[in-house]
């Protein structure tokens, strides 16, 4: 296996994208915003020859917060370092932030812990996304 990163969102299949997150069970969203957002944001792919196998990005302000979203690793691809490569990459340049924060999918928080990552007790999340399935939304908040 030869895993290629890039940083550039040129030449990825936004379609393929959409199946990667469905491949999660995070349901399906939209070719063109997936697009949009990520053309805003600091990105990691990660592919297989041509196939993508794996996505992260980060949100910042360039001063004090940073946000990594979408930390995903295709099912098939999980516990082969694709996931820490992809963090480990975003994670660079942001040493002088002081707040960077994610939220984690569940059972996945010794992961991010090993970054530096500690569970936040006050963590708040307004969850507006038409279709998502329920039983992540009660994972996502508690219930």
């Amino acid at each position: 296996m030869s895993i290629r990163f890039q940083v550039s969102v040129e030449g990825v299949d936004w379609n393929a994208a959409v199946d990667l997150v469905e491949a999660v069970g995070w349901g399906r969203r939209d070719p063109a915003q997936m697009e949009r957002g990520f053309s805003k944001s600091k990105n990691v792919f990660a592919f297989d020859n041509d196939s993508l196998v794996g996505m992260g990005r980060c949100i910042t302000d360039g001063e004090y917060y940073a946000t990594l979203w979408d930390i995903i690793v295709k099912p098939g691809y999980q516990k082969r370092g694709i996931g820490r490569k992809i963090v480990k990459q975003l994670l660079k340049g942001l040493e002088d932030m002081q707040f960077v924060a994610l939220t984690s999918t569940e059972g996945n928080e010794s992961f991010y812990a090993k970054f530096g990552f500690k569970i936040q007790k006050t963590a708040m999340l307004i969850l507006n996304i038409p279709g998502y399935p329920e039983d992540e939304v009660r994972k996502l908040i508690n219930v």
